[in-house]
């Protein structure tokens, strides 16, 4: 997240004022892997940017996990319909209900699983299991 944020970093430094210069660079980093890769032309970020680059990075990930349990429960349920509770049982239980079956609610029982999993990784993200 550091080095691709160096990157932007140095994009804006040809279009901005030397405050702005001071206000988002450093002298120096405490990032082994920034000092890594560093040959002598990487752009130090300040921790204002830091911070802002991982505040972004949060809600990304809140974001993707957001869209990726509706696609999930989608999934699940198209491939779960066709496959479970599908005995001669269960079709004459069906016929005498209405559209919204207790197959369906059985199925959609999925859910509580997807959604612990989803608030697992949702609190992982949150919390700052983050990659930098």
């Amino acid at each position: 997240m550091k080095y691709t944020s160096g990157f932007v970093v140095r994009k804006l430094l040809t279009n901005i004022c030397h405050v702005c210069v001071i206000l988002i660079t450093a002298n120096s980093t405490n990032s082994i892997l920034i000092n890594f890769k560093n040959r002598g032309n990487l752009v130090f970020l300040s921790q204002d940017v830091i911070k802002k680059t991982q505040f972004c990075e949060r809600v990304i990930r809140a974001i993707i996990l957001f869209v990726l349990e509706i696609i999930l429960k989608i999934q699940i349920y198209r491939e779960i319909c066709d496959s479970v509770f599908n005995d001669n049982k269960m079709t004459e239980h069906i016929m005498q209900q209405d559209f919204d079956n207790h197959k369906n609610e059985l199925i959609k029982s999925n859910e509580i699983y997807l959604n612990l999993c989803l608030f697992h990784e949702a609190k992982c993200a949150i919390n700052g299991d983050l990659v930098s």
